[in-house]
């Protein structure tokens, strides 16, 4: 029902009431904040806040110069088309742009799973198409991560940065290695000889391509 634990307390079965097969009523409390809530619907995201204006009295000066010559508009969608041509010009040239999410998928996955959106299950044989395009789109999805974590610790490599700075960007909220298996056979479970371990190995392999590429 929800992804926040805090939103339910008290959640208990209730065995008495039969259901005539195997499942079973729960009851519990609903903890909801409801002008929180009702703010954050409330709340625009189109509308950028005063920090991220560059000269704030400047912005509304020249907004209200633009929207000073648009009073000859008599047409309903012509002034509408202006009025949204001069606030994405205006807020182009004073706000600041917003950090983007780097893309690491290709635009080939991207594509693959825009068709499994698009998908309708009406007989077994779109059922087994679905199941195919899962598994491409699987095999997809960890050779782009593969490639843009190799493409990532190469750059680092590069700029000679240390093990810490690629460690920071690809271990961030996921999963890490636990233990790891040396080159002479032995097993390291400590982060700082693992991490040691995986410079050493791209490094390594980083002058190997290199120096293939330059015989070439």
């Amino acid at each position: 029902m929800t992804t926040r634990r805090q939103l339910f307390s008290d959640v208990s079965v209730i065995a008495r009431v039969k259901t005539g097969s195997d499942h079973r009523m729960v009851r519990g409390t609903l903890n909801l904040n409801v002008k929180l809530e009702r703010s954050r619907l409330m709340k625009s995201t189109l509308r950028p806040p005063r920090a991220l204006i560059q000269s704030p009295e400047t912005f509304q000066l020249e907004l209200q110069n633009r929207f000073q010559c648009l009073e000859d508009c008599n047409e309903v969608d012509d002034l509408n088309d202006k009025l949204v041509e001069t606030v994405h010009a205006v807020g182009a040239k004073f706000c600041k742009t917003r950090r983007r999410r780097t893309q690491k998928l290709s635009d080939h996955t991207l594509n693959l799973m825009a068709v499994r959106r698009e998908m309708k299950l009406h007989s077994s044989t779109d059922l087994t198409a679905y199941r195919q395009l899962n598994r491409q789109i699987s095999k997809c999805m960890r050779r782009d991560l593969r490639k843009f974590n190799t493409a990532r610790i190469e750059e680092a490599i590069e700029r000679n940065q240390g093990s810490k700075v690629f460690s920071r960007d690809l271990s961030a909220r996921k999963r890490q290695l636990s233990k790891l298996k040396t080159e002479c056979g032995i097993i390291v479970s400590g982060a700082p000889e693992i991490l040691s371990e995986i410079e050493r190995f791209y490094g390594q392999l980083y002058v190997i391509v290199g120096a293939a590429l330059k015989c070439e």
